[in-house]
């Protein structure tokens, strides 16, 4: 199937090129698709509420499991708590090599409906933007999600904690922005770039 040519040349590559949204599949069987043997990052759909209770025991001894979240702290009536919100609810990215067998009980486990997907074969997020999200969550940078933008200039973050970070520069009334989207699971979040220095590349 061949895609518009207008996503044929892109400013900000997003992994998967996007096209339309009916391309997308969460339910695989066991043999529509083939996997190269080395490990990637893929994402997960889950139940609302359930990413952090994933408890596949193939993937529950994994260090490449990753929910990215923001903890924010909240007043309730008596007391304030610091509650932790995941970047993309609903989803848990893991990194493994995935045999057969395997995404088969993956797929059987509870509260997972199944991997996102891209024209029939599993959706790799690049590994370079998982680095991103980790950088994000690990320094408690404020985040908000963000309508999903495919396209437009780029720009790379340019000293402190964040360093190296790179994503699609927007604009609204809240000020300048870099926007991380992710092409396979059509989400995006964004930061603030008040106060940051930055380049176009």
């Amino acid at each position: 199937m061949s895609l518009p040519s207008k996503h044929e040349k892109r400013r900000c590559p997003n992994g998967v090129v996007p096209g339309d949204e009916s391309m997308f599949s969460n339910v695989l069987s066991e043999h529509n698709f083939s996997l190269d043997e080395s490990p990637d990052w893929y994402a997960l759909q889950t139940r609302a509420r359930f990413e952090r209770r994933f408890n596949n025991p193939l993937l529950i001894s994994n260090p490449e499991r990753l929910v990215p979240v923001a903890r924010e702290r909240r007043r309730w009536t008596d007391r304030y708590e610091t509650v932790e919100l995941p970047m993309f609810p609903g989803y848990v990215f893991v990194r493994a090599v995935l045999k057969p067998a395997d995404r088969l009980a993956i797929l059987q486990s509870s509260g997972v409906f199944g991997f996102v997907t891209f024209n029939g074969s599993l959706a790799c997020i690049p590994n370079r933007q998982i680095g991103y999200l980790r950088k994000i969550a690990e320094h408690s940078r404020p985040w908000s999600a963000y309508r999903y933008i495919a396209d437009g200039p780029c720009v790379r973050v340019c000293g402190g904690e964040l360093e190296g970070v790179e994503g699609i520069l927007a604009a609204d009334k809240a000020g300048k922005k870099l926007v991380i989207s992710l092409g396979p699971m059509q989400r995006s979040v964004a930061i603030s770039l008040e106060g940051v220095e930055f380049e176009r590349i």
